[in-house]
């Protein structure tokens, strides 16, 4: 073989080397290109979640106002994470002990206001002492039962122990039982009106199947079955129509009851709804609307509901009401809610209106779920997503709800219940987006109205928003329309 050809040879080697190494680089680089692709997520994601645990604390919040986070090395950024989030975990415990200790401390003044109950309504003799004395006579036949169960058996069966002759004075133990649940179940209703509204306890519950298996309010006080027979045909007419549907709002039931019994006149259904409630048949909580006055929403108490099961045979469905609070923070919020969306739906703006958005949560890429106050959407099946806020949340928690939505929608749509509260929105706005940082917020769109005024006019579009805020181009500051 001749020098060139040896030579041509080792050339061609070198030339499918060549291409080989290429093959290798091109292979690479997809690799290289998905593993940066992959990073980039990660990094957001992370960032996303270290800016939610910052959010929690008040100093961090100040960082926005000079930089934002994005611009934060991302060791850095988690490693002030880490140390906000021992701190949280430390006040979150000191905070659940002060809890439990409050809690103690409650549900021995429960117990004891659920004994006077009990009391008061098997003892009408007991209604002429003070609060106070009946408390410590209470108190004092506690301490003689405890005492007595220290008595040996063989002495309380003796002659030395007194015993009662007549069999007429003692209440069968059955009914004792019976009333004490009742009492019980009062006590725990009356303790929780002033508190957030919540779902029922398991106690609760259990108590009210003792009395479903005993046949829901055999055992009656002779004034509650006074009660009972005071009630007239208007007033068994509200407890049917409240017991059969859960209906609360007062103006829906009052439609309901005139449409089954239309010789019922207003009048006679209003006075009916106030005798009941001062029997404490039914239970009352007043509540402003953003579209309406101030409106009454209405449910059975322990005894309404003992009364329709003794009168009609089967138990009351649930409250419509109890029902709003376990799906929304409180009345206010959920039936602003609803009462919005029903506005909305008068109109053609949109193809659909949904405010029982808890069913069908939205699920977002770091595993989250949003979930909105209302989703509409118009007749080409574009997304609108609202938030009704009355106040009451917390800048972190308004935060990480804003980060929420940004990763759903590029326009952030937020409702007030009046222009008082708009103009609080308006400020947890701009402090969102400080430290959020205006650059991260790419074609981002932020609109707050109250709801008296968007109702008139049509949500899809910018002019019938108070207020309009476009971070990448404004910053902080929102375009006003008056």
């Amino acid at each position: 073989m001749s020098d060139y050809q040896q030579l041509f040879q080792k050339y061609n080697l070198v030339v499918a080397r060549n291409h080989d190494l290429r093959d290798q680089i091109a292979i690479k680089e997809t690799q290289w290109q998905k593993r940066e692709e992959s990073f980039k997520v990660t990094e957001k994601l992370t960032r996303e979640l270290c800016e939610q645990i910052l959010a929690m604390d008040q100093k961090e919040m100040n960082l926005g106002k000079a930089a934002s986070w994005s611009a934060v090395p991302l060791k850095d950024l988690i490693l002030r994470t880490k140390t906000e989030l021992n701190t949280y975990r430390d006040r979150q415990t000191e905070l659940l002990s002060d809890l439990c200790r409050k809690a103690e401390d409650r549900r021995l003044e429960i117990e004891s206001l659920q004994e006077q109950i009990v009391r008061l309504k098997t003892d009408p003799s007991a209604r002429g002492i003070s609060q106070e004395d009946l408390k410590k006579e209470i108190e004092k036949e506690k301490a003689n039962q405890e005492a007595q169960k220290h008595v040996p058996k063989k002495a309380r069966n003796g002659k030395n122990v007194s015993a009662v002759e007549d069999d007429d004075d003692v209440m069968p133990c059955a009914e004792q039982h019976a009333i004490q649940k009742q009492g019980e179940l009062e006590g725990r209703a009356q303790a929780m009106q002033n508190s957030v509204p919540a779902t029922e306890s398991r106690k609760n519950v259990q108590i009210r199947k003792a009395l479903r298996r005993q046949g829901m309010g055999a055992v009656m006080t002779e004034e509650l079955q006074k009660t009972m027979d005071e009630i007239t045909e208007a007033g068994w007419s509200v407890i049917q129509v409240i017991g059969e549907t859960g209906i609360s709002l007062f103006p829906d039931f009052e439609e309901a009851i005139r449409k089954r019994v239309p010789t019922l006149t207003s009048s006679r259904i209003r006075t009916a709804v106030t005798f009941l409630t001062a029997k404490d048949v039914l239970k009352q909580e007043k509540i402003r609307l953003p579209l309406r006055k101030l409106v009454a929403l209405t449910k059975l108490s322990v005894y309404g509901q003992m009364f329709y099961a003794r009168k009609f045979g089967k138990e009351p469905v649930p409250a419509e009401m109890d029902l709003i609070a376990k799906e929304h923070d409180n009345y206010e919020h959920g039936y602003g809610i609803r009462d919005i969306a029903n506005a909305f739906r008068e109109h053609e703006w949109f193809k659909s209106v949904d405010d029982a958005c808890r069913k069908n949560p939205i699920r977002i890429a770091d595993g989250t779920q949003y979930i909105p106050d209302i989703l509409c959407r118009d007749q080409n099946q574009r997304a609108f997503y609202f938030e009704y806020e009355i106040g009451l949340t917390a800048q972190r928690d308004f935060n990480a709800k804003c980060a929420k939505m940004v990763s759903v929608t590029e326009t952030l749509n937020f409702l007030a219940p009046n222009r008082q509260a708009g103009d609080h929105l308006e400020q947890q706005v701009e402090k969102w987006i400080e430290n959020r940082g205006a650059r991260s917020l790419h074609g981002i769109t932020v609109r707050i109205v109250s709801a008296p005024q968007i109702v008139h006019n049509d949500p899809r579009v910018d002019t019938s928003y108070q207020y309009v805020f476009k971070p990448e181009q404004n910053g902080t500051k929102p375009a006003i329309n008056k």
